[in-house]
């Protein structure tokens, strides 16, 4: 009875050595985790991946930099070219036209083929060499239309971008003129506005057009439209 009573009395002591050690060794293992405020973490460039996406002569996203333009009522455009990356370049957008009611339209595709949700974080439009506005117009080539005439109807081109998620639903949709201070010369904060999830696309269009009733001018002249660039981030910037 008498061993007994030890044996316990000695498992109850070993019990509390042991735990005392855990405890000490915790302590001692807790005195030299330290963990700075300055550490940061990147992930891996492969996990956030855009894809951008032209169009071909029939309207159809291809996985090349051309985007064929979409004429309407007679219009004629120059085949843009995207550059991709973080941020989306559109470059090279002309269109040229005779009479109101005539469109151009240009479209690309933003595919999520990472593993973060990708937001659009900025908008800049970039202004060609000797531009001063976003948009300007020249006479055609052989045009003999009268200049004031084609500043008169340049008045009535704008520029309509749109974005769209993949289920078409619109999520945003202004004017190049009428927000210009919203779209800006430089890259502005526009929230999380647009967000594509992984495995999901967005799309981008971008419409110049020639309002219906604007003034007209006597013979064909050119639309220039300044670079627009469109910059995706793996969080949205604070609105």
């Amino acid at each position: 009875m008498e061993r007994d009573r030890k044996v316990k009395i000695l498992s109850i002591i070993a019990l509390v050595l042991a735990i005392t050690g855990m405890s000490l060794g915790f302590a001692a293992f807790s005195s030299t985790l330290t963990i700075s405020s300055s550490a940061t973490v990147t992930p891996n460039s492969d996990d956030f991946s855009i894809t951008f996406m032209g169009t071909d002569q029939n309207g159809e996203f291809t996985s090349t930099n051309l985007i064929y333009p979409l004429l309407e009522d007679g219009a004629t455009g120059s085949v843009a070219t995207l550059s991709g990356g973080k941020a989306a370049t559109l470059s090279n957008m002309k269109a040229s036209f005779t009479e109101p009611g005539q469109s151009v339209t240009y479209a690309y595709m933003a595919s999520n083929t990472g593993l973060y949700d990708a937001y659009f974080r900025s908008w800049q439009f970039r202004l060609l060499s000797g531009m001063t506005d976003v948009i300007e117009c020249v006479p055609s080539t052989n045009s003999t239309v009268t200049e004031e005439l084609m500043n008169n109807a340049c008045e009535d081109i704008d520029v309509r971008y749109q974005l769209l998620s993949s289920d078409d639903n619109t999520l945003m949709d202004g004017y190049a003129r009428e927000n210009f201070a919203y779209a800006g010369t430089s890259i502005v904060d526009l929230g999380s506005y647009f967000m594509v999830s992984p495995g999901d696309y967005g799309v981008m269009l971008i419409t110049i057009e020639y309002a219906g009733n604007g003034a007209r001018a006597d013979g064909s002249f050119e639309v220039k439209i300044a670079d627009i660039i469109a910059e995706y981030g793996s969080a949205p910037l604070s609105s």
